[in-house]
């Protein structure tokens, strides 16, 4: 209630202030490029690169100008891993992280402005994030803070990373910081989903959260810009979490769900849980394949879809007579070989074992509960995800993995 009445108050005096933010956390997280056509890849060689990064290297690789004004270099440099970060987040972008990293590292020794400061800071954040080196991106953000205390776009990724690693009540804090340096609606998604997660056994701060949030979505509308993507996928997750799909989905088709790989991602998963395979192949397939990269989060759900399409074909075609037309919503969806998705999954999955890659380790150990189960390698990815991931879904994928293997134990101690 205390927070409600801090909310309101300040609510009460700043509706003029709804455009004073530039940014928000949806400029942070979520980004949006037009993809290049190019037919989906899977190297076979653990040597073999994924991307030719093409133009975009040679961009960032040439050398910066020299220039009697240092700043100029520094203006450079930080522009280029800008707009790097501005379309990394696009599926079959994500190479663009290391080309922002790449523009950042002659700045990590030099003087800089203020200004120029916290805006390395920021970016550098974000990109050690991606890589899931959150403590190291935490300590970007609260060097940044020392200097920058209201920093808005700082504060909603320090909110973020802390809900990623499972500390909500610091996460909170972080949000809660943004009263009076942001408009409302941006202050009250961040806090309220960092309290969804306290006392999230209980249910009660989730469904509150929830209820909040939507109303206060329902009465001011879903923002244009940025915030308003995560803002959709914010209210997603807690419909998710509350066991309601159809909502999940509701709340994502505001919103194209190329906007991200994170947002087609989670817009397939809600698909999915409504037996939605068809959808999601045709929907999914169609970005992947314009893109030169394919995305391992893109490809799994592609192959999670294509499996359970096949397994209701075939459960149709023995519950009925074989002449019997197969539904228009198959037919399509299944013009390629019947493992096209989860051939190519199972090859990226070779590939990120010989390579260790903990970084996808949640969608390895979804493989291997959902596309090719085995008990003992669901449990060991699902296990080094949750070393840097504690968030509700890496939590759901512990759960799920640790039931199969003592499926499995079960079984093998009665036999």
């Amino acid at each position: 209630m205390q927070y409600k009445n801090q909310l309101s108050r300040w609510w009460s005096d700043s509706r003029l202030r709804l455009s004073r933010l530039p940014v928000a956390c949806g400029a942070v997280l979520l980004s949006t490029a037009a993809p290049s056509m190019a037919a989906p890849y899977t190297p076979t060689s653990a040597d073999e690169v994924l991307a030719d990064w093409g133009e975009a290297v040679e961009r960032v690789a040439a050398p910066l100008k020299s220039s009697d004004n240092n700043t100029d270099t520094t203006k450079l440099a930080l522009t280029r891993a800008a707009e790097q970060l501005a379309v990394a987040a696009k599926p079959g972008q994500s190479f663009r992280y290391q080309l922002a990293e790449r523009s950042l590292a002659p700045l990590s020794n030099k003087s800089l402005s203020a200004p120029s400061q916290q805006q390395y800071w920021l970016l550098r954040a974000n990109v050690l994030q991606h890589g899931h080196r959150f403590n190291e991106a935490l300590q970007e953000l609260d060097t940044l803070f020392e200097q920058a205390p209201n920093h808005v776009a700082g504060r909603l990724m320090a909110a973020r990373i802390n809900l990623v690693m499972g500390q909500p009540q610091i996460a909170r804090e972080h949000c809660l910081a943004l009263l009076g340096q942001s408009d409302l609606v941006t202050a009250a998604g961040c806090s309220l989903e960092a309290r969804s997660y306290i006392d999230s056994d209980q249910g009660g701060s989730l469904n509150d959260s929830y209820r909040e949030l939507s109303a206060l979505i329902e009465r001011e509308g879903l923002p244009s810009d940025t915030r308003g993507p995560w803002l959709a996928q914010v209210l997603a997750e807690m419909a998710t979490r509350l066991d309601k799909p159809q909502q999940a989905v509701q709340w994502l088709d505001n919103f194209n769900p190329r906007v991200s790989t994170n947002y087609l991602a989670q817009w397939a998963d809600a698909q999915l849980a409504l037996g939605n395979s068809a959808e999601v192949l045709k929907s999914v397939a169609a970005v992947v394949e314009s893109t030169s990269v394919v995305d391992d989060a893109l490809l799994l759900r592609l192959a999670i879809a294509e499996k359970s399409l096949a397994l209701t074909s075939d459960k149709l075609a023995a519950d009925t007579d074989s002449n019997y037309p197969q539904p228009q919503s198959l037919q399509g969806a299944t013009s390629r070989a019947a493992s096209y998705w989860q051939d190519l999954m199972q090859a990226r999955v070779a590939l990120r074992e010989e390579r260790g890659d903990r970084e996808h380790a949640a969608q390895m150990a979804r493989y291997y509960l959902d596309i090719q189960p085995d008990a003992d390698r669901a449990l060991h990815w699902a296990k080094l995800n949750t070393l840097s991931s504690r968030e509700y879904t890496d939590n759901k994928l512990l759960r799920r993995a640790e039931q199969l293997a003592g499926r499995k134990t079960h079984t093998q101690s009665e036999g």
